[in-house]
């Protein structure tokens, strides 16, 4: 279980996730998901969203909004 935070601006640094994993909003979020090869998807979260990945290869996550960010991730070991 992780705690995922991300300050107004922040860019986390470049991971993947070999497994599958679940995510549970703790705050409303505005990020831009960046891919290898240099492209990137939008997207928001509501607080109290929730869900489901499949591995995910390589990649940043920035967030766009005034506010923090935060996700509470579950991933098995």
């Amino acid at each position: 279980v992780i705690l995922a935070a991300w300050k107004p601006g922040q860019r986390d640094a470049w991971h993947s996730h070999p497994g599958q994993l679940a995510a549970y909003s703790l705050t409303g979020c505005e990020a831009r998901l960046h891919t290898s090869g240099g492209k990137y998807v939008d997207g928001s979260n509501k607080k109290g969203g929730a869900n489901f990945n499949p591995i995910i290869p390589s990649h940043s996550l920035e967030n766009r909004g005034r506010t923090e960010c935060q996700t509470v991730i579950v991933g098995k070991k």
